[in-house]
């Protein structure tokens, strides 16, 4: 679509003009003509609007063809790599951390986080926590609701069969 000096949008040749109405039509231009042309203006639009689109797309799949490998290479590098450091974090977190929740790099800062979390234990299920009358822990869909069950305390976990363990997380922020 282009614009001639009169900002009016042309479409493969066909400028929309605007009509002054039915009663100060100085163009001669009966309502059902200026329908037509709008219309036909609209039909252009709209096919070259596809036609933009379908270049577009077409353009869009080949750099997506072109560069989907090297971004995937890239993505299991990456992803071995953080591995690598989390596996590496854990196994010398004394070391490394210091006693620390944190330690800042040359390149970033690791982070160290601990928590409790419940475990998700086998024997946990809707029939367990129905005839315990726990029915928060059950969802709408009936299956066992650990958001729920996470908040619960220590002696209620027990009672299902569950408890809370302490887990470690490894995170990191690279410097800009």
């Amino acid at each position: 679509m282009t614009k001639d000096s009169s900002k009016r949008p042309v479409v493969r040749g066909i400028t929309p003009v605007k009509s002054r109405g039915a009663a100060g039509n100085s163009l001669n231009v009966t309502p059902q003509e200026r329908a037509e042309e709008l219309m036909e203006w609209i039909s252009a639009a709209s096919a070259e609007l596809r036609s933009a689109q379908a270049e577009y797309q077409e353009e869009l799949e080949g750099l997506k063809a072109k560069h989907q490998p090297i971004i995937n290479e890239y993505n299991e590098v990456l992803k071995g790599m953080e591995k690598e450091l989390f596996t590496l974090a854990k196994k010398n977190r004394k070391e490394i951390f210091d006693g620390a929740d944190s330690v800042h790099l040359e390149t970033g800062s690791l982070f160290y986080t601990c928590r409790l979390m419940v475990r998700k234990a086998k024997t946990v299920n809707v029939e367990l926590l129905k005839g315990l009358e726990w029915h928060d822990g059950i969802r709408i869909e009936e299956s066992v609701d650990w958001d729920v069950i996470q908040d619960w305390p220590d002696e209620r976990l027990a009672a299902i069969g569950t408890e809370r363990k302490k887990k470690e997380d490894i995170s990191y922020e690279l410097k800009e």
